[in-house]
């Protein structure tokens, strides 16, 4: 059967900030149906009606859903991506937030949203973002700072631009300076281990926020005579 925006019910609201909602949705359809990718949909017009990549939802399929005497399955997912028009994927239940060990080269996917990205090569590594879907976010971590070509994060496409302001400060708190990505130019955040961040401690978000902005929040750590981590490549 089609999706029944009836049928999603919101059973609890998030207790602190950045935590999740929990849903509830019945169907009379088998799992593999409704895990794909649209069929549940945000259940008004707006694409942010409430539900949040990252949100619970409990699946009950019933044999019908006239009085719901059979249960054949209960299964929770997340939700791991909300488009324009309010369809949602859903992810498999289990862990709410993947961790990401970082490679020399690496190119992240929507149904890694809400993911730990952690830097963790003396090498350094370049994180590809995906493309840009309004809701997406992940977390980045240096666990080790870079000693040669240093770590970055970059934007999928030379149309898709970072923008925000984060805290930059060195490890002895003796020199602070906010860093703000323009959104028009910046595409990238470089740092080389030293001055433009990335010592251990460093951790930010990148949150999608439109079709061609990724909005930036937290706090590099860096050291020696600071300057910016935004670059345009």
């Amino acid at each position: 059967m089609a999706f029944d925006k009836t049928q999603l019910k919101l059973l609890t609201d998030r207790f602190v900030a950045d935590g999740m909602n929990v849903w509830t949705y019945d169907d009379t359809a088998d799992i593999a149906t409704v895990i794909a990718s649209g069929y549940v949909v945000s259940p008004s017009a707006s694409a942010n009606s409430g539900m949040s990549v990252g949100d619970k939802i409990i699946y009950r399929q019933f044999t019908e859903l006239v009085n719901k005497s059979t249960l054949v399955s209960v299964s929770d997912h997340y939700i791991t991506a909300i488009s324009s028009v309010g369809a949602v994927t859903l992810g498999a239940g289990g862990a709410l937030r993947p961790t990401i060990e970082d490679a020399l080269a690496v190119t992240l996917t929507a149904g890694q949203s809400g993911g730990l990205v952690v830097f963790d090569k003396l090498d350094g590594a370049v994180i590809t973002l995906p493309a840009p879907e309004p809701g997406l976010f992940f977390d980045f971590v240096v666990d080790v700072a870079s000693t040669s070509v240093g770590d970055k994060v970059i934007t999928n496409d030379a149309a898709v631009f970072i923008k925000g302001t984060v805290l930059q400060m060195t490890a002895a708190d003796a020199a602070n300076v906010l860093d703000t990505a323009n959104g028009t130019t910046h595409r990238a955040v470089t740092m080389n281990g030293t001055t433009t961040g990335g010592a251990v401690g460093t951790r930010f978000r990148l949150t999608c926020r439109s079709a061609t902005i990724w909005e930036i929040e937290g706090l590099i750590i860096a050291s020696g005579s600071v300057a910016t981590s935004f670059t345009t490549s």
